[in-house]
């Protein structure tokens, strides 16, 4: 399952600082549910919302997302004890998702992941979500689907 954001008014050209993720749809950021997750706790822990029903598309929230991803991830390596319970929560959501496909009487054959991330690779994630989250905070925000 994947999230998609797609910003409401997309530049009419993109920042050179910005690599987009598909450069053929570069107004879209599609995420899988894990790491959309993932995202939601970080942005709950570092208090740009409160819960993940606080998540919008709206240009504030795009703005206030960048600039917080910005001040977290340029102070370094996150906290080890949230980067081991990011670790964690990850792992149950992956059990949770196989215990509800096998409690319909399916089978698991693939798709679940096993966190992989290191500080780094989380923390360049995280700056390139605040980059298209400061494009969205300047061109209409985004639609969630």
């Amino acid at each position: 399952m994947a999230i998609r954001l797609t910003i409401a008014a997309p530049p009419a050209t993109w920042p050179d600082w910005y690599p987009p993720l598909d450069v053929h749809r570069p107004e879209q950021y599609t995420m899988r549910a894990a790491y959309f997750r993932l995202v939601l706790q970080v942005l709950e822990v570092i208090g740009t919302i409160e819960s993940d029903g606080d998540f919008t598309g709206a240009p504030d929230l795009c703005g206030a997302i960048a600039r917080d991803l910005r001040v977290l991830v340029t102070a370094g390596d996150l906290d080890e004890e949230l980067f081991e319970w990011l670790r964690g929560a990850w792992n149950e959501f992956q059990d949770e998702m196989r215990r509800s496909v096998e409690a319909k009487g399916e089978i698991v054959l693939g798709g679940l992941e096993p966190f992989d991330y290191t500080q780094r690779s989380l923390r360049n994630d995280l700056l390139h979500f605040g980059a298209f989250n400061a494009i969205a905070a300047d061109h209409g925000g985004y639609q969630i689907g």
